[in-house]
């Protein structure tokens, strides 16, 4: 998901100002990597803090214990050009991964240019709202939700006494907001995607803001945005869903049309009394540890370009020559190779950072990733409970990572036959664990679709399915879906695994 941005005012870095060392910066939900200097980096996931926090309290989310992979690791660079460098994006100042190895965002610096541009808090603000509202494993929420509800909460103004303010016009989305042109009404409420102008796209955002905002702050219409949200994931069709929970659309329409011609709009505050952030722990990398972190973001920016990889490799030999007692170094060389497709080097960097640290759990990973891309060479003669040994090693240092996981059920996936009840449920668990990785979850679908199991099918599938960018692959995901609520499991089945044959051999 990304979203183009400016940067972080008041945090940002003037252009003339040389950017100094990298500097880490670790709280409850995100590890940050800057070249802010340390007050800077602290205040700036200070308010990071307190926007996951305030959302939190609107949405009654819990706040678990974070895990190795819940935090989001947060790169702030330079400017927009740099993010594009890195990420290999055009016309972007911002994205966001959601991985099993652990979400990733990367976000420009360059300090706003006037009130109508997206500033970086508030592109970081609209993706990470993107990735709580991730985290319900069977959540299924239709586009305008998805980026009506981010629109809502990224404009949050962070004051001084600490509070956040939620209801905030998006000023940067401009004409879009007084003209509303695009979908109906209708249209957005049902899902029907097949927009065909940017227009009509765009509108889900700007109208998508507004019947949030309604929806949140009417109280005659209290209840209704979660009664519609319940009936499409218990499988009843969007629209059809929208008319139960709205009532008359046409009346809808009315409604929100007055809601849009007052003079003002409605805002909460949560008050800093509310809002509980934690230990913010901020300190300058040593040059080992800039070396690692600068080249894991080059290949965590562009994750499946082989050429990116290949160079980041090389680079990383290099570093392994400089600092040959660093697992974390030897860690990214393992990615570097198997990202490039070198997966016997990417083995015995592996190795080589194992006898450094026997609990280094990525590296494990690594071992038996490298292994489990080999054995695809030749899978008859794999040593098969030798590849899984390196992903149950990684599981017992750290229950909680998914890749284990993952992993471990892909060994039996590739070797055919039924994989053990021990192998789903850990690739069931390993969805609830990182629920925004969509090769996981697709994992997850065909394995629930060969054991002819409809509903949980659907209640995995449907965050793929309702996925608002997904672009082309959308009307094919909602037909899988459709399949899959009709019962028809093996129809779904079949198409998804034409979809995998297809992207294989693309691969």
């Amino acid at each position: 998901m990304f979203l183009r941005l400016a940067a972080f005012t008041a945090l940002a870095l003037a252009p003339s100002q040389a950017m100094a060392a990298w500097n880490e910066a670790k709280s409850n939900h995100f590890i940050v990597y800057s070249q802010l200097n340390q007050d800077q980096l602290r205040s700036y996931v200070t308010h990071l803090e307190r926007y996951d926090a305030a959302v939190r309290v609107v949405r009654q989310m819990k706040d678990p214990p974070p895990t190795s992979t819940s935090r989001v690791t947060l790169y702030v660079l330079r400017d927009e050009g740099e993010v594009q460098n890195v990420t290999g994006i055009s016309g972007i100042a911002g994205v966001y991964f959601g991985r099993a190895s652990g979400p990733t965002s990367f976000a420009s610096g360059t300090p706003k240019r006037n009130r109508w541009d997206l500033d970086g808090r508030t592109v970081i603000f609209h993706e990470y709202l993107h990735h709580l509202m991730l985290q319900d494993a069977t959540g299924s929420y239709p586009t305008w939700m998805v980026e009506g509800y981010a629109e809502f909460f990224a404009p949050a103004d962070i004051h001084d006494d600490g509070s956040v303010e939620f209801g905030l016009p998006p000023d940067y989305r401009g004409a879009e907001l007084r003209l509303l042109r695009g979908m109906s009404l209708p249209e957005m409420l049902g899902g029907i995607y097949n927009q065909t102008t940017g227009q009509e796209w765009v509108s889900q955002y700007s109208r998508g803001w507004l019947l949030a905002h309604y929806l949140a702050f009417e109280p005659s219409r209290r209840g209704q945005a979660s009664k519609y949200v319940t009936l499409i994931q218990s499988g009843t069709p969007a629209l059809e869903g929208a008319k139960q929970a709205f009532g008359d659309l046409k009346v809808l329409e009315k409604d929100l049309e007055k809601y849009r011609g007052r003079d003002t709009l409605p805002t909460r505050i949560i008050p800093a009394s509310m809002i509980k952030v934690g230990d913010v722990q901020v300190r300058q990398l040593a040059p080992d540890e800039e070396a690692a972190v600068t080249l894991r973001m080059r290949l965590e920016g562009r994750q499946g370009d082989v050429a990116t990889a290949r160079s980041v490799a090389g680079a990383a030999r290099s570093a392994a020559e400089r600092f040959p007692t660093n697992d974390d170094v030897l860690e990214v060389l393992a990615q570097a190779e198997l990202q490039a497709k070198h997966y016997a080097e990417a083995s015995v960097a592996a190795d080589k950072a194992i006898a450094l640290d026997p609990k280094a759990v990525k590296a494990l990973i690594y071992k038996g990733r490298a292994e489990l891309e080999l054995a695809k060479k030749n899978k008859q003669a794999a040593n098969w409970p030798a590849i899984r040994g390196w992903f149950s090693k990684a599981n017992h240092l750290d229950p909680q990572a998914p890749e284990p996981l993952m992993y471990y059920y892909e060994t039996y996936d590739e070797q055919g036959g039924t994989p053990p009840t021990q192998a789903v449920d850990g690739l069931l668990f390993a969805v609830e664990l990182v629920p925004r990785d969509f090769d996981l979850r697709l994992l997850a679908v065909r394995q629930l679709l060969k054991e002819n199991d409809a509903p949980d099918a659907s209640a995995t599938f449907g965050p793929i399915a309702y996925y608002p960018h997904s672009g082309k692959e959308k009307r094919r995901n909602l037909d899988i879906m459709s399949k899959i609520q009709k019962g028809d499991t093996q129809g779904a089945l079949q198409m998804l695994e034409e979809d995998k044959k297809k992207a294989e051999k693309n691969s």
